[in-house]
């Protein structure tokens, strides 16, 4: 009888552990897909121009490049899908050298000819927030209030690879709406 009674309960030990194994890790080849794709209705037709500044880090091989500018965003929006176009001036960048024995000497910091860059994008718009790619790559994603947006870098603008964005909280690209 005391058998019975503890085989019993290693059973309902392991059909416990199959059915939370199922519930939290999905079954039958499924697999949770960490991304959200809902869409909601856009908080705010963003069409216009957006103006303001640009600051951020981008680390190339060997040296911290602090890049500051001019910013203006052009966009059109039909339903939740934006296309537009920016053009980044009056680029201003500071280099660092960083530490480290290299074999080869670093590459260094890098900016475009004419000391502007612009470009085309394409993207999406959810509730109050926004994601912008550039040749088929996110490039921006961020948000906006009223008629202030706030964007961040989703991987370097200026400096071709290899190239990191550094620091989160000093890249940032600030535009109020113009018209």
């Amino acid at each position: 009888m005391l058998m019975q009674v503890v085989r019993m309960k290693i059973f309902g030990i392991l059909l416990l552990t199959a059915v939370f194994a199922i519930l939290f890790h999905g079954c039958c080849g499924v697999v949770p897909d960490n991304e959200l794709n809902t869409t909601i209705s856009p908080a705010k037709d963003l069409t216009g121009t957006w103006k303001g500044t640009a600051s951020f880090q981008e680390n190339v091989e060997g040296a911290q490049c602090n890049i500051t500018g001019n910013f203006r965003l052009v966009l059109q929006q039909n339903g939740n899908n934006l296309q537009g176009d920016f053009v980044f001036s009056h680029i201003s960048i500071n280099s660092k050298k960083l530490p480290g024995n290299y074999v080869v000497p670093p590459i260094g910091c890098s900016g475009p000819v004419g000391n502007t860059l612009s470009g085309q994008v394409d993207g999406t718009v959810s509730s109050s927030s926004l994601k912008l790619n550039m040749g088929g790559s996110k490039q921006f994603s961020g948000s906006f209030t009223g008629d202030i947006m706030s964007l961040k870098l989703e991987r370097c603008l200026v400096n071709d690879e290899p190239c990191t964005l550094s620091n989160g909280a000093q890249w940032k690209i600030t535009l109020t709406r113009q018209s």
